[in-house]
């Protein structure tokens, strides 16, 4: 059981970590410069204006394909989760009706989508950002074939040590039959 102290310090730590995310975003605001700007705007542009080409296109894609899910399906099955079928079913008239209970799987799958685009959205602005910091520093921006060359050394490195992880245990398993 949770104490009041517990629940107490709980709360003033979800508060201190809303305040520091709060104070990263007008960071973000006041000291982004036109390139984080565009980002802003269409997802992806700032990574362009940056040459991260790949990035750049992955969001615009994914902005597009957001926008078009939105408009062909996506506002429908939003709004369908608050009302759950407005049309009745009457057999004799051959008329189906509305499913509620497909409206809600379906309005609560948007609900998943619109709040996987945000964290999108925010992974975008931060992207640019921090690619604006590194400059600023005079480091190169991140590509892709830097970060894929990263991905694939530490994906080698962790499926060894797995595979030997792996192997020593069933060693020592197979010794104590």
């Amino acid at each position: 059981m949770i104490d009041k102290i517990e629940l107490k310090d709980k709360i003033e730590n979800f508060s201190e970590k809303t305040k520091a995310k709060w104070n990263s975003f007008v960071d973000i605001l006041k000291n982004g410069n036109a390139k984080v700007a565009c980002s802003m705007l269409v997802m992806g542009v700032g990574q362009l204006l940056y040459k991260q080409w790949a990035k750049g296109i992955l969001y615009i894609l994914l902005q597009a394909a957001f926008i078009v899910y939105l408009v062909m399906a996506g506002a429908a099955d939003f709004f369908g989760l608050f009302t759950l079928g407005s049309v009745a079913a009457n057999p004799w008239y051959g008329i189906e009706g509305d499913h509620s209970v497909i409206m809600m799987l379906r309005g609560i799958l948007a609900i998943i989508i619109f709040i996987l685009y945000i964290a999108l959205y925010i992974s975008n602005v931060k992207g640019a950002y921090s690619t604006q910091q590194k400059v600023a520093e005079g480091r190169k921006p991140t590509t892709f074939k830097i970060l894929k060359n990263c991905l694939i050394l530490n994906f080698i490195e962790r499926f060894c040590l797995f595979r030997l992880s792996e192997f020593a245990f069933l060693m020592f398993y197979r010794s104590y039959l």
